[in-house]
């Protein structure tokens, strides 16, 4: 026998049995519904490398592979590469066949070796940035992220710093080493006459 509070009376039932379904209230002669027992409802605990989320006490196991991405964000995800990888590994394959043993041979073989690395950071972490994006939209489904932040791989963040901060040194060491020429040629000529006649 169980033993229910009237919802209209407040009075004490007792009822047979507590299966779902719709019963009177022998006090009030008032209509209420049993429900089925319903499930408690699961909070989300998402753990990303870059972002702290509170702790929640129950947590549901997160897949960033259940979340579908909108058309444009894979187009465009799909585009980047489609463009990006073919002119990266282009310029790499240049600067290989560029690359010599003579000091300006060296920064022309390694500029577009930098270069086209830099160009096919989407390639080397394509399945790393989908499921960041993936997992963007789920915290920003919960409102457990602001709408302008974004997740990114800090490996990738750094790397992509490196290269920029290697490509500025090549292309300033380019510079250095065309102006110390054309300073060494204008003192040949200085020192020389200017190449006069016999």
């Amino acid at each position: 026998m169980a033993k229910i509070t009237c919802p209209h009376c407040s009075e004490v039932i007792n009822l047979a049995s507590t299966m779902p379904g719709r019963y009177q209230c022998p006090h009030c002669n008032e209509f209420f519904k049993i429900a089925k027992k319903q499930p408690k409802p699961q909070s989300i605990e998402i753990r990303t490398n870059t972002i702290q989320t509170p702790q929640i006490t129950q947590t549901a196991q997160f897949n960033p592979d259940d979340v579908v991405l909108p058309r444009s964000t894979v187009f465009w995800h799909n585009a980047k590469l489609v463009v990006l990888t073919p002119i990266g590994l282009w310029f790499i394959i240049l600067g290989i066949v560029r690359f010599d043993d003579s000091g300006f041979g060296t920064f022309l073989g390694i500029i577009p070796i930098l270069f086209g690395t830099l160009l096919m950071l989407p390639a080397f972490y394509n399945s790393k940035d989908l499921k960041n994006k993936k997992t963007e939209y789920m915290l920003k489904a919960t409102n457990q992220i602001l709408p302008g932040q974004k997740i990114s791989s800090p490996s990738k963040s750094v790397l992509r710093q490196v290269l920029l901060i290697l490509l500025a040194l090549m292309i300033i060491g380019i510079i250095l080493y065309g102006g110390a020429m054309i300073l060494i040629l204008l003192m040949f000529i200085i020192a020389g006459g200017g190449g006069g006649g016999f």
